[in-house]
């Protein structure tokens, strides 16, 4: 409904007509600034109500909010990652092997590399 911006054609992917008509670049073109007039709709308006209305009126959402920033602990979060990386590397083993034949190489090359060098101090 505003002024200038391009209607979407027949077919065409709402998704990235979105994004092409609320670029910057047409806010300039078309010198208006989206975000101050979804601020100043009756559409936000209204959300902004009913969200209001509902966080202060609902039991079930008292429920649903946590006492702490994450909603688990740092160990199960720690856990989980370990699980997810093990299954990588467990489902892609010539990329496992690969890094295991390098590491042995590496160690292989730095420890003849300074063989005996403590000694000689």
């Amino acid at each position: 409904e505003i002024e200038g911006v391009s209607k979407i054609k027949d077919g065409y992917n709402p998704a990235t007509w979105m994004l092409e008509v609320t670029s910057s670049s047409q806010e300039m073109a078309l010198g208006v600034d989206f975000a101050d007039i979804y601020k100043n709709s009756d559409l936000f308006q209204r959300k902004q109500s009913t969200y209001c209305r509902t966080k202060h009126t609902c039991s079930w959402l008292e429920g649903h909010l946590f006492s702490t920033q994450y909603s688990t602990s740092f160990f199960t979060q720690c856990m989980a990652c370990l699980w997810k990386q093990h299954w990588s590397y467990w489902r892609n083993p010539p990329y496992t092997a690969v890094r295991f034949l390098f590491t042995t190489f590496i160690g292989l090359m730095f420890g003849t590399m300074f063989w005996d060098l403590g000694s000689k101090v």
